[in-house]
Parts: structure tokens; C-alpha cells; sequence
């Protein structure tokens, strides 16, 4: 019935202490507080309820709502197309082509040290394949690996890092393991919980590390740092 108030939302418990995180040390003790107003895409929502939810792929908070509300939140996109008509070209069976539009188009590969990564690049600008090459690194190494191998810089995407209200974010353990998957598909609950296993041993860092790449849809993650970082975190807590 709560739902049905104007405005009505429910936000699950952890979304709860990520926007009022200033809250958490008196949840035990005065609870949760309803009745806060806020807005989601300049829309007003009135917190109605907290819930309990299982952990989700996502860091952001996970609402409730009816759905007319919900449609005034998160409208509706642009782009309504669901499905695309195509006709195989003249020789192409149908199958093929099925196969061809299921098929990667792209390849990622993942390194754990610089020399590894050179020698790809080196071995791809050899073949002349006619294709681009995007280096994720540290500028210095992406730079010194093109110099190396001879390839001349097209462009370069800097990233500028955080800003707006930082105290929000997570810790910067959370956050190396996070930003690793481009898409977001690792989240901050997750990688948290991961921190906590190896701290408790319930899982070796290795372990861990692969299991978090499966959320990576790019496959960029990379198992190598991501199980050097939480063997660190194990350690701190020693």
C-alpha cells in the first residue's frame, strides 16, 4: 500500500546507505528514515519503504515503484527498435549468415606484464592485418610499446578521473577492482564482498579473481591484478 502514495518509492537497504551514508551509524539504532524526498531525473520521489535485496550486479541503489511512476523516472528511450529485417546476400546461406551476426567481432586481450603485451603488438603490426589496436594502459607504457613496435599514435583517451561528491564512492580498493570492466558489469557490492572473502580466507584470491571476471561481458578484466589486489587486502588485514 505504501507504493500506492504519491511519489511512493522503495530503495533496497544497501542503495539506502549509499545515498545517506552519513545515516549508517544510527541505522541500528533509529532505523531507517522514511519520508525523505528526492529526485530522479528531476522527478520528486518520496522514500516509502526499505528492502531487503540479493546482491546485485550493479553498484547504483535498486528502486520500487508502480510502474506508471517508474515510467516518468526512466522514459522511454529514443531508439524503440527491438529487431532487424535482413536478407543474406546473393550466395550466403541463411545459416551463415546467422552464424557471422553471432559471432565476435572484436578481440580483447589481457596482460599482466609490459613485455607480454609488446610482443602482441608487435606479432599484430607484423601481420598486417589492416586493423586498429587500442592499448589500455598507463600512458608511458602504451606510448614506449608504440615506439618499440613502431607504430605511429592515431589518438589518445585520457581518463580524468572522479569528481562531483567523491565521498560517495567507494574505497579505492573497491574502485581498482571495479573500473577494471568497462561496462560496469562488476560492481561495488560485489567487489566488496570478494574483499571480505579473501580477508576471511573463504576463498583464495585466485579463486575470487576468476570469479569476478565472469561479470565482465568485454572480457577485459584483468584476473592477474585483480588477484594481486586482493591478496594485498588480505594482507592488511593480517
Amino acid at each position: 500500500d505504501a507504493l500506492r502514495r504519491p511519489d511512493g518509492v522503495i530503495v533496497d537497504k544497501a542503495g539506502y546507505e549509499y545515498m545517506w551514508p552519513e545515516e549508517k551509524a544510527t541505522i541500528k539504532t533509529d532505523g531507517y528514515q522514511l519520508g525523505k524526498v528526492f529526485e530522479m531525473n528531476d522527478r520528486r520521489a518520496v522514500l516509502v519503504g526499505v528492502c531487503q535485496v540479493s546482491m546485485p550486479f550493479t553498484s547504483q541503489p535498486i528502486m520500487y515503484t508502480r510502474y506508471s511512476q517508474a515510467t516518468l523516472y526512466a522514459p522511454r528511450e529514443r531508439n524503440l527498435m527491438s529487431f532487424v529485417l535482413a536478407k543474406a546476400a546473393d550466395g550466403v546461406a541463411p545459416e551463415e549468415l546467422c552464424r557471422r551476426i553471432e559471432g565476435h567481432t572484436t578481440v580483447a586481450a589481457v596482460f599482466d606484464n609490459y613485455q607480454d603485451m609488446k610482443a602482441f603488438v608487435d606479432d599484430v603490426r607484423s601481420a598486417n592485418l589492416g586493423i586498429s589496436v587500442n592499448i589500455s594502459a598507463p600512458i608511458e607504457d602504451a606510448e614506449r610499446c608504440c615506439r618499440e613496435t613502431g607504430i605511429t599514435r592515431h589518438s589518445v583517451e585520457y581518463s580524468l578521473g572522479f569528481s562531483g561528491r567523491v565521498e560517495k564512492l567507494p574505497d579505492s580498493t573497491v574502485l581498482e577492482l571495479t573500473t577494471m570492466c568497462g561496462h560496469g558489469m562488476v560492481s561495488a557490492n560485489f567487489a566488496k564482498k570478494m574483499i571480505d572473502w579473501s580477508k576471511e580466507n573463504r576463498r583464495s584470491p585466485a579463486e575470487l579473481a576468476r570469479t569476478m571476471a565472469r561479470f565482465c561481458s568485454c572480457g577485459v578484466f584483468n584476473i592477474s591484478r585483480a588477484e594481486r589486489i586482493l591478496n594485498e587486502a588480505r594482507m592488511k588485514n593480517r
